[in-house]
């Protein structure tokens, strides 16, 4: 892991097969999953080149035991954030509802944050669990089929830790993986710059690389308005991250999370509705593009 300086409304939604929630603070959230998932789309070797996906698939952690798959991919996020992890069998309630598979379950720590990380970090052990697992499923989902994550402290809000799976092509490749720690801080820091701005810069690396990047500003008029394109350049298109955690920090506290995880087909966001115009917000249907 690497460091480098430089009244809320909660809307969740589905788009593309990807869940996104927004929100967190005083409105209800809701939960709702897309129920026709398109099937995963296939390329030629050009097409999978220019979107980042690799043929070969991931070049680590191939493994047939989920304990093992589970275990290798806690080492690579902040183990402190899990009080516990494992892959199981589909909830009695799904299953009597005709779903069948495998299933993640995270118990987190730290929860008290309107879009915890430790939330985002339990999306990436999801995607990251079920890809070391793939064989030959074209589906992530085919592999895990769905999460459940809960809070170790029995206070925090449920509705904050609903979870899903997105239809994501397996053996994605993210341009980061071969590089340096050192190497991504500098990138992230350095597109930071260019907007004006200073953060911190965490390295995770669930199987390819993940960033969480906490961005400091005096209010919400430092970001001009362009969170959201700043968002899809950390990102990069095709991705170069599986996973961008985004936070808008300012002295009275945050203004904006924005979180994606691209094997787990989830993204989310939170925001105070009273800086959403300052920010720029993306809006709903434009989260942070992943390959394919």
């Amino acid at each position: 892991m690497s460091q480098t300086s430089g009244a809320r409304r909660a809307i969740p939604f589905v788009l593309c097969g990807i869940v996104c929630l927004v929100g967190g603070g005083a409105a209800q959230a809701t939960f709702s999953a897309d129920p026709n998932p398109s099937s995963p789309p296939t390329f030629t070797r050009e097409e999978t080149e220019a979107t980042g996906l690799a043929p070969e698939g991931p070049a680590v952690g191939t493994t047939n035991d989920p304990a093992k798959a589970v275990s290798m991919t806690i080492a690579g996020l902040d183990p402190e954030l899990f009080a516990a992890a494992s892959v199981g069998e589909t909830p009695s309630s799904v299953q009597d509802s005709g779903g069948s598979g495998s299933w993640f379950y995270a118990t987190l720590r730290e929860t008290d944050s309107p879009l915890p990380r430790s939330l985002w970090e339990a999306d990436l052990a999801q995607g990251a669990v079920a890809e070391r697992l793939a064989t030959s499923e074209l589906d992530l989902s085919d592999v895990i089929v769905g999460s459940s994550f809960a809070a170790e402290d029995p206070g925090a809000d449920p509705n904050l830790l609903r979870s899903g799976a997105g239809n994501v092509l397996s053996r994605q490749f993210f341009s980061s993986r071969t590089q340096s720690d050192a190497t991504v801080t500098d990138a992230v820091g350095d597109i930071l710059a260019d907007y004006g701005l200073e953060g911190d810069v965490d390295v995770l690396r669930p199987l390819d690389v993940a960033v969480a990047v906490t961005v400091h500003v005096r209010s919400a008029d430092d970001l001009r308005g362009r969170l959201g394109e700043l968002q899809m350049e950390i990102t990069g298109s095709p991705a170069q991250f599986e996973g961008v955690y985004l936070e808008i920090v300012a002295p009275s506290g945050p203004l904006a999370i924005l979180a994606s995880s691209s094997r787990a087909g989830v993204g989310r966001q939170w925001f105070d509705p009273a800086s959403e115009v300052a920010l720029g917000v993306p809006p709903h249907g434009h989260m942070a593009p992943v390959p394919g």
